[in-house]
Order: C-alpha cells, then sequence, then structure tokens
C-alpha cells in the first residue's frame, strides 16, 4: 500500500481487497479509512472490497464518493 500511496496518479486504477484484515478492528478501520482520504484527495479511481462499512459514511462527506 506504501508504494501505492506514494506512486498514485488522478490516472490511477487502485483495487484494495481487505486491507488491514490481520489488525484489530479500530485500527484496521482507522487505517482504510486514511488511506481512502488520501486516494480522494489525489482524484484517483479506487474500488474497495472490505468488511469495514464504516467507509460507507465517506459518501456523505465526499462527493466523488459512491458506494
Amino acid at each position: 500500500m506504501s508504494y501505492i500511496l506514494h506512486n498514485m496518479t488522478p490516472s490511477s486504477l487502485i483495487v484494495v481487497d481487505e486491507l488491514g484484515r490481520s489488525t484489530s478492528n479500530d485500527e484496521a478501520a482507522a487505517l482504510c479509512w486514511a488511506i481512502a482520504e488520501d486516494i480522494i484527495a489525489q482524484k484517483a479511481v479506487a474500488f474497495f472490497a472490505t468488511h469495514f462499512t464504516i467507509l460507507c459514511n465517506l459518501e456523505s462527506l465526499y462527493s466523488e464518493v459512491k458506494k
């Protein structure tokens, strides 16, 4: 993920599957949220496959997020 975050551009397509899976729920959800916000800020296109339903709340904060 570090490589992706440092090298993504607005034309990047990023697919994230179960990020933070082996981490505690609170830490993993916070990690996913922060990474999602970084991707949003870079205007890259991303698909997240995750069980952290809290990420659905990003849709209410960012008009470009769809669930």
